[in-house]
Formats: C-alpha cells, sequence, structure tokens
C-alpha cells in the first residue's frame, strides 16, 4: 500500500541517476518532477514511475540551469497534492532503512513531527562515511500544515524554516548523494558561486562591513579547516572511505572564493562609497591628494631613497633587519657577519617590509600602503565619533585626521607610526564595541591586533596590561554585582589573547639573547630611560650612566632591566621630582608639532635641526627653544606652533566638554586614559612622531570643542 506523501524532485538531465532516485520513493503515491527542459533521458525514466511532470520555465529553450533554488522548491511544493511532503535531489536516493522511516512518521501523520538523517556522499561508486563535513544532518520530510517555509531570500543553498514546537527525531537510515565526476562538481560549484555572489551584489545597499566581514572570516577559516582535514583524514583512517584529497580540495576553493572574490569587495565597497556624506568624501579626497602630492615630490626630487635616509635614522634600522632576514635568516642590526640577534626592535615593521618589498630595495610599495591605511584611519575615526557623539563633530574629527601637517606627513616615511596608529586606534574601536556587545569574538579580533601593533611598536606593551584592566573595571561600575563574572572573563581574554601571540617572540628572546622579555626599546630609549635621565639631570646635573656606575658595563635587554630598576626605586624615593617632571612635559606633547622635520624633508637645505628642541619645563630652556625656532629662520613654522597649541587648547576643553556626555563616558574615560598613558610614557621627548598614535584621540576632543563652537556662532548669526 502506497504512503500518502508527495515526493518533489528537481531535475536537469540526470539520466544516470534519476531511475535509482525514483525506486527509492516509489513507496510514496505522488511524485512531482520539475524539469529544466531537459533533453536527455531523464523525463522517459519519471514517467516510467508515474510521475507527474512540470517544467521550471515556461518557453522552449533547453538545458535551463535553475537560477533561484528557493523559487524552484516553492513551486515543487505547492505542485504537490499531499500536506506531507518528502523533497529529494535527482542524484540522492532513499536507503532502505531511511524508506520505512519516512512511512512510519508520514502513517503517524503527526504534523509536529518530523525526522532527521545523515546523507552520504557516494563518489565513484563508494559510499565515503570520512570527511570534512560528517556528520551531515538533513531535513527533507515536512508537514505543510504545520507552518514550516522556505526561507525568502537565498537563491542558492535553500534552507526550511520550521516553527516552534517541531520535534526532530533521528532516523538511522541514510540519504545516499551520487556526487559526479570532479569536472562535473567544479562546474556546479562555479554556477553556485556565481548566485551566491549575484544575490550579495543585487543586496550590497543594506550589507555592513561588520556582516561581511564575518561571513569573509568564516568562510576563509572553513576553508583552511578544509585543508587541515584533508590532510589529516587520510592519515587517521589509512585512507578507508575518506574523500578523496581532490574532492576535498573542491571544497578548500569554493570556501576560499566565496570570502574573497573581488566582484563583492568591489560591490560593497563602491556602495560604502555612495552612502558616505557629500563632506566625508571630500575630505578623503582632498586627504588623499596631500599624501600623493607629498609621495610624488619626495620621489620626483629625491628618489625613494628619501624614505629611507630622510631625517630619521630608524628607517635604516628597519630596512637592514628586513634585508639580513631574507639574507641571511638573522634578525639582526649588524651590516655584515657576525650577525648579533637584536631585541631592541621587533618584527612587526621589518616584516612589513619584507612583504610590501622593502626588503629587496623596493621602498615606495610600502610608502603606498601607508597612505591608504591612514586613509583608512580617517573613515574609523569619522564612524567612531558619529556613534558616540554626533555628526558633526565626526566630521570635524576627520578633517583635523586628514589635513593636520603630521598625519600627512608621517605616512610617507618609512618608520612604524602610520600602520601603528591605525592599528591602535582599531583597538580603541573594537574594545569600546566589546563593552557595549559583550561579543567575544570582538575581544579576539582586539587582542589579535593589538598583538600585530606591539609587534611593530612596542609601546603598547604596557596596554595589553593596563585596557583589560580598565575594562573589568568599567563592567563593574556599570553592573556591579552581577558583573564579577563578565569582568574577570573580559580581563583574562583581553590579557591572554596577546600574550600568547607575543610568546613565540619572547620565546626567541631568551633563546637568542638568554632573556625571557619581549624588548629593550621602551626602557633603553623609551619613557623611562628618558624619565630617569630628567630625574638625574635636575638632581645631579648628570646623566644616568655617570651618575650609576652600574650602567657602565651593561647594554641591551641588560640596560632595560637596570634602568626600570633604577627608575622604579628612585620614583619610590622622590615622587615629587617625577611629578613635576611629568606635569612640566605634557605642554610640549600637546603644543609640539613637528613641522620642521617636515620642512627638513621637502628640502634638505633647511637646517633647523641644529638647536636642541626638547624643552622640560624650565624658563631658560623655553627662551633658548624661542631663540633656536628665529635664528634658524623658523617664524613661519613659529606662528605654526602656536597654532597647534590653540589646536591643543581645543582639545583640552574638548575633553572637559566630553565628560558631560552621559551615554559616551564610559569611551570619553577610556580614550583619557589611553592619552595619557602616551603622554606620560612619550610626552618629555616632546617629540611630535611620539604623540603622533595618539592624535585621532586628540582631534575627537578637539573637535568637540570646535563643533559647540560653530554651532554657538550659528546661532548668534
Amino acid at each position: 500500500m502506497s504512503t500518502k506523501c508527495s515526493v518533489a524532485i528537481l531535475t536537469l538531465n540526470n539520466e544516470d541517476t534519476i531511475r535509482q532516485c525514483l525506486e527509492s520513493v516509489s513507496f510514496c503515491d505522488d511524485i512531482v518532477v520539475l524539469d529544466g527542459n531537459s533533453t536527455d533521458k531523464t523525463l522517459e525514466i519519471a514517467k516510467e514511475f508515474g510521475a507527474r511532470i512540470f517544467p521550471q520555465h515556461e518557453g522552449k529553450g533547453k538545458n535551463i540551469e535553475i537560477e533561484n533554488f528557493t523559487q524552484m522548491r516553492i513551486k515543487s511544493f505547492n505542485l504537490c497534492k499531499n500536506d506531507w511532503v518528502f523533497f529529494v535531489d535527482s542524484d540522492e536516493y532513499l536507503d532502505e532503512t531511511l524508506q520505512k522511516e519516512v512511512a512510519q512518521i508520514v502513517k503517524g501523520n503527526d504534523k509536529m513531527k518530523t525526522g532527521r538523517f545523515e546523507r552520504i556522499a557516494v563518489v565513484d561508486g563508494k559510499a565515503i562515511d570520512k570527511a570534512y563535513f560528517y556528520p551531515e544532518m538533513v531535513d527533507r520530510l515536512v508537514n505543510r500544515t504545520s507552518g514550516t517555509h522556505w526561507k525568502a531570500g537565498s537563491r542558492v543553498h535553500e534552507s526550511l524554516v520550521f516553527p516552534e514546537g517541531i520535534t526532530k527525531t533521528r532516523l538511522k537510515g541514510k540519504l545516499m548523494s551520487h556526487w559526479p565526476d570532479l569536472a562535473r562538481c567544479k562546474k556546479k560549484d562555479a554556477h553556485y558561486l556565481r548566485l551566491a555572489r549575484e544575490k550579495f551584489i543585487a543586496g550590497v545597499d543594506k550589507t555592513t562591513w561588520t556582516s561581511f566581514l564575518r561571513g569573509w572570516w568564516k568562510n576563509t577559516l572553513r576553508a583552511f579547516r578544509v585543508l587541515a582535514l584533508a590532510a589529516y583524514l587520510p592519515l587517521r583512517y589509512a585512507n578507508q572511505n575518506v574523500l578523496p584529497f581532490r574532492y576535498h580540495m573542491r571544497f578548500f576553493w569554493y570556501n576560499l572564493n566565496h570570502a574573497w572574490h573581488p566582484a563583492k569587495w568591489k560591490a560593497l565597497m563602491h556602495a560604502s562609497w555612495k552612502r558616505l556624506p557629500k563632506m566625508l568624501k571630500t575630505i578623503i579626497v582632498a586627504g588623499l591628494i596631500l599624501r600623493l602630492l607629498l609621495f610624488a615630490v619626495l620621489m620626483v626630487a629625491q628618489g625613494q631613497d628619501i624614505f629611507v635616509y630622510g631625517p630619521n635614522g630608524d628607517a635604516v634600522e628597519y630596512v637592514t633587519l628586513a634585508e639580513n632576514m631574507i639574507q641571511h635568516g638573522e634578525f639582526s642590526l649588524s651590516p655584515v657577519a657576525p650577525f648579533h640577534p637584536n631585541d631592541f626592535r621587533t618584527p612587526g615593521y621589518p616584516v612589513f617590509l619584507m612583504l610590501t618589498g622593502g626588503g629587496y630595495g623596493l621602498y615606495w610599495p610600502a610608502v603606498l600602503v601607508q597612505i591608504i591605511a591612514s586613509m583608512g584611519l580617517v573613515l574609523m575615526v569619522y564612524f567612531f565619533t558619529r556613534k558616540h557623539f554626533n555628526q558633526n563633530i565626526a566630521l570635524i574629527a576627520a578633517a583635523l585626521t586628514s589635513f593636520e601637517p603630521n598625519m600627512v606627513y608621517w605616512p610617507n616615511q618609512l618608520i612604524t607610526e602610520a600602520l601603528f596608529t591605525v592599528l591602535l586606534f582599531a583597538c580603541f574601536y573594537i574594545f569600546i564595541t566589546y563593552l557595549e556587545t559583550k561579543k567575544l569574538s570582538q575581544l579576539v579580533w582586539y587582542g589579535i591586533i593589538l598583538a600585530v601593533a606591539t609587534y611593530i611598536r612596542q609601546v603598547s606593551y604596557a596596554l595589553i596590561f593596563l585596557i583589560p584592566m580598565f575594562g573589568a573595571a568599567a563592567i563593574l561600575v556599570k553592573e556591579k554585582s552581577k558583573a564579577v563574572l563578565p569582568a574577570f572573563k573580559t580581563a583574562i581574554f583581553a590579557l591572554i589573547i596577546p600574550m600568547l601571540m607575543l610568546t613565540p617572540w619572547m620565546y626567541r628572546n631568551a633563546a637568542e639573547i638568554d632573556s625571557f622579555s619581549y624588548g629593550s626599546s621602551f626602557a633603553v630609549r623609551g619613557s623611562i630611560g628618558k624619565y630617569l635621565e630628567a630625574y638625574t639631570l635636575q638632581k645631579f646635573g648628570a646623566i644616568p650612566d655617570d651618575v650609576y656606575p652600574q650602567l657602565a658595563e651593561v647594554n641591551g635587554d641588560a640596560a632595560a632591566q637596570v634602568i626600570t630598576s633604577l627608575a622604579f626605586s628612585t620614583v619610590a624615593e622622590d615622587p615629587v621630582t617625577y611629578m613635576r617632571i611629568g606635569l612640566s612635559t605634557l605642554v610640549p606633547f600637546f603644543a609640539s608639532d613637528g613641522w620642521f622635520t617636515i620642512a627638513k624633508t621637502v628640502n634638505p637645505a633647511f637646517e633647523v635641526g641644529s638647536f636642541n628642541k626638547t624643552w622640560s619645563g624650565g624658563v631658560g630652556e623655553f627662551k633658548a627653544l624661542l631663540d633656536g625656532y628665529l635664528h634658524s629662520g623658523g617664524m613661519p613654522f613659529l606662528a605654526a606652533k602656536a597654532l597647534y597649541a590653540l589646536l591643543a587648547l581645543c582639545t583640552i576643553l574638548g575633553t572637559l566638554m566630553s565628560l558631560v556626555h552621559r551615554n559616551a563616558r564610559t569611551t570619553v574615560l577610556f580614550l583619557i586614559l589611553m592619552t595619557a598613558f602616551f603622554a606620560v610614557g612619550s610626552g618629555l621627548g616632546s617629540y611630535a612622531r611620539f604623540r603622533y598614535p595618539i592624535e585621532p584621540v586628540l582631534f575627537i576632543f578637539a573637535a568637540v570643542f570646535i563643533a559647540w563652537l560653530m554651532s554657538k556662532r550659528t546661532k548668534r548669526a
């Protein structure tokens, strides 16, 4: 006796597999074949089984591929006679156990009950039970009166939506799926990818970068998971019933293509650009033109060597490290053998130079990458500020980030500032977003990006410990007693993820230099060393090497450890002096512009570096600073410095005003803490490049005050 169940099948030239498919569903009393105008014997075979045959498309066209699978599924279901419907592909068949189980569920006639079962691939006539996608569970049996329906919007990889209350019983039977040869599999994959791509492009105006990048990351990870299992499974199971490697690679390339196809990126970038406000587009285009003009002037006037041998000597060291890594496999600053291991620099920027050609004598591509990244920073500043403040403040902050001379200049130099600043601000953006959403994936991305930033520049190493403490405190203050566990989780994950990524470099230092530490730059020439020097100059009128004999015979990481120890002990002995030094150096941190360096780069004959531009707070030093500017012909730049001091005043006033924003208070406090870290950490040198990483934050605060001032003037007008 036939089972009162309809079977819906989509067909197109399936004469090789349709007979076995129909035989396996012949226990059902209604078979519906929806055909794409096949030209082989598919329809003849279907008629043998009494199938009711309908065309997928009206007209005389032959061999028409499906362009919308969901649409065809719905059409086939509407043609079925029974409430119970089983859908099956023409290259699939039910084993005997599954046939009996489906018939039993249908006869029970409980519309809120269905079965799910495993689908098994049959490749070259052999059933495969070990592959990356196993177990592959499918739902094929539904009762249309239960409210089950097809998910709208999917042109390919269609899926059912089950209402609440549906019970899915795990069945023992299997759905067997014949795979065609690899060439036809790839052809089908190309068709599916095209449909998915066209669907994405059609709806790109409503697609956000967050959702797109989530899918991109998911498909990229899946691709490499396939690759790993393709290598592992044959070894694990001695290649018994394992999906062949060439078929596994089919899925590797499918997922990679799905994630990385340039048409999707191009469509989203075009749609995103169209969505931006006109003013922001103007800011971005003008900022890019300024950077490219400076790039062109430097290239034409002095050639690409200016990027390495310009006014900053650090670029030479980064290029040397990159060249030694390529030519000798050594991370060393030694120009010739023996290549002594170096721990003063970290490998992030040399690796970047290697990837962009800098280790092979091609320097300009790295500069162009930095220029593009700096424009990405402008966009991040805009979206971050618009989210936490408003549109007007966001546009002003973006304009400052785009046009301020230091922001234009440093991407045109082969040093860490430009890339580090982009990564650092991305960390801030993601971490603040995590505090709002508590999504662990965002915390993971924060940790990864902060680790990469720290590989590029050591100054952020301390942030690995500071930011988790702030995050935990913010959660505790906001949610109080209920937040102990979330605060602990935040602190642990935010600390562990970047530290795990930095551990390989610390092990390298332990093996090469016998010191399990991250690096010596921050202590030797960075904040700690400079503050200790300022302290000894004020107390003893001498540099630390002349005051402390233990510094005479150490260098590298050993010197860093001694300097750190001396700094902490002197802070404990005389905290007042250190506080006075720190507060006095906040002025040059906010007011130093660094535009002399820009002038020196554009015109090497402009000798403005012959005097000491460092000011540690003394009146006499300030007078010497002014005299140095005036006697070097730097009057225009002195005026520019005054303008920058005015901008610094806007920053301070804007910071105070920002604290009034109750909804953004956590964000504001976080940004203030980050500013204080860089001000205290590098303010003593009063170098513009040390302030550069935090300048986007300063511009946001300045924009708050400027926007307020503009609104007041508008009201008066």
